[in-house]
């Protein structure tokens, strides 16, 4: 991954406090970024080449630090549960602070042209997203040592049933209206948790 400096950080940040606050994407400008990080226009064109420059590499950014944050927890001496609980802890804050916040305005549709621009530059974004699947792997492979689930299942029902259970956990979180209180966020992914051992198992 690219080592980007801390104004290129606070330029995505921008970005972010621009989601938060309702923008819609297409309807940002760069002026609009560049007010919301506190910079000059021109600073973000020292950057960055366009907005759609600046939106793939915010993707990218906070993938990849999602990524590495799920590494940690891959890495980290506790129970499966105790992984994937810390699993679901680290989906929600990125629905409200990192990449997923974009990415969810990026599939709505708010960036006519961003499939195209991520397919077009995808290497760090498609290594990023193989790097997590392959982490989560790795979290399952130390529930399936404790006896907690089976992985003898193919490939395809097992990345069904993962990405059924995280939407378990995310479902309603895209929502304004969405307030849920700290003991119904924990039934969810309890409830979640559940879900996923009857699934594989």
């Amino acid at each position: 991954m690219k080592n980007y400096s801390e104004k290129e950080i606070c330029i995505f940040s921008g970005i972010l406090s621009l989601c938060k606050e309702g923008k819609k994407i297409y309807n940002i400008t760069v002026q609009d970024i560049a007010t919301a990080a506190n910079v000059g226009k021109g600073t973000l064109y020292e950057y960055f080449s366009s907005k759609e420059d600046i939106i793939l590499n915010a993707i990218t950014y906070f993938l990849v630090q999602d990524t590495i944050a799920a590494q940690q927890i891959a890495a980290m001496d506790m129970t499966f549960k105790a992984k994937v609980f810390s699993l679901y802890d680290l989906l929600q804050n990125s629905m409200e602070n990192g990449f997923a916040m974009i990415s969810r305005l990026v599939l709505s549709g708010d960036v006519v042209d961003i499939s195209q621009l991520i397919s077009q530059n995808s290497d760090a974004v498609q290594k990023a997203v193989e790097k997590c699947n392959a982490i989560i792997m790795e979290i399952l492979k130390s529930g399936a040592d404790e006896g907690a689930i089976k992985l003898q299942f193919d490939s395809g029902y097992i990345a069904m049933a993962i990405k059924a259970n995280l939407a378990c956990v995310t479902s309603c979180q895209h929502l304004p209206s969405c307030n849920e209180s700290v003991c119904q966020i924990e039934q969810k992914k309890q409830t979640a948790y559940t879900l996923l051992l009857k699934s594989l198992n």
